[in-house]
């Protein structure tokens, strides 16, 4: 795929809090972003070798980070207006080392 891929989730999840992901999210090449539109969570994850996304790469890529958000709220721009609801993209987890 030459072109990034974008989605939104804008409901609440009854998931367990672990399952969780933040409201927009992109793909591009071998790197996915996930993020809410207010910066409250963000977390970058190289593919193939995180498959399970759990080794959160924001903080060794800044810049990739960074280019990929604008991206994705330039995107976020483009959808139409609707109802979100608040507990879209939280999570209460306590990750481990992450006080």
């Amino acid at each position: 795929r030459e072109q990034p891929l974008f989605w939104e989730w804008r409901f609440r999840n009854f998931s367990p809090p672990i399952d969780r992901s933040p409201q927009l999210a992109i793909r591009e090449g071998d790197w996915k972003l996930l993020a809410n539109p207010d910066s409250t969570r963000r977390e970058l994850y190289f593919l193939p070798d995180d498959p399970m996304e759990v080794d959160n790469r924001l903080e060794d890529e800044p810049d990739r980070a960074e280019q990929m958000f604008r991206k994705l709220m330039e995107w976020q721009k483009s959808l139409p207006a609707g109802p979100a609801d608040p507990t879209a993209g939280t999570n209460q987890w306590d990750w481990p080392g992450k006080n």
